[in-house]
């Protein structure tokens, strides 16, 4: 499987990871704020 990564958890960040997460790929998300890494989705994210 693909590993992605997204840097930054802004508008364009969240949708691309959230979207990403939907079509099954396995994400890994860095963020400089741990908040903007508390949206509902986290549920397969490693950070």
């Amino acid at each position: 499987m693909t590993q992605i990564s997204v840097i930054g958890l802004g508008v364009m960040g969240s949708a691309l990871a959230n979207t990403l997460l939907q079509k099954g790929y396995s994400v890994t998300v860095w963020n400089r704020t741990i908040e903007k890494t508390c949206w509902p989705l986290m549920r397969n994210v490693r950070r």
